[in-house]
């Protein structure tokens, strides 16, 4: 961790509201689009990036500065995620609003409204992203967890 992160933590844990938050900002948008890649579901993805931050600032005193604060957010978001699809394979009530794709042209697409998240010039929509998405949504949570922590993520 680089040392502005190690000054912003040390500030935040001592109650400077704006140092938790200039601390957290650059891995706001990361912290949606990862939830959003392993749920498939923006409304979900929201609500876990939200308490991925809720939580990073409950237990910012617990955070090692010695470890990188990024991996240390990322893994609050991971286990958020995991709970949700423990949650929602528990729920058979969940399983009505699980991701649904239309094949085109050898593609996958959601037939859902998250898909305009991913039209909001938030991400440039290629056909590399198509296969990516439809990819992702065709491989198991962990599996999806390595790959998107690995190879989308860095």
């Amino acid at each position: 961790m680089d040392e502005r992160e190690k000054e912003l933590v040390r500030k935040s844990l001592s109650g400077e509201s704006a140092a938790f938050e200039e601390l957290v900002l650059p891995y706001r948008r990361s912290l949606l689009h990862l939830a959003y890649r392993m749920t498939g579901d923006l409304e979900e993805a929201m609500d876990i990036a939200q308490e991925t931050l809720l939580r990073s600032f409950r237990y910012l005193g617990r955070f090692d500065p010695e470890r990188n604060f990024r991996n240390w957010l990322f893994q609050i978001a991971i286990n958020l995620v995991k709970d949700w699809h423990r949650r929602k394979n528990l729920d058979p009530r969940a399983r009505q609003g699980q991701i649904k794709y239309i094949s085109s042209n050898n593609h996958c697409f959601h037939k859902t409204r998250e898909d305009a998240f991913w039209h909001q010039g938030t991400e440039i929509h290629t056909d590399i992203n198509i296969d990516i998405k439809s990819c992702l949504g065709k491989l198991r949570p962990r599996e999806r967890e390595v790959f998107i922590l690995r190879d989308l993520e860095g």
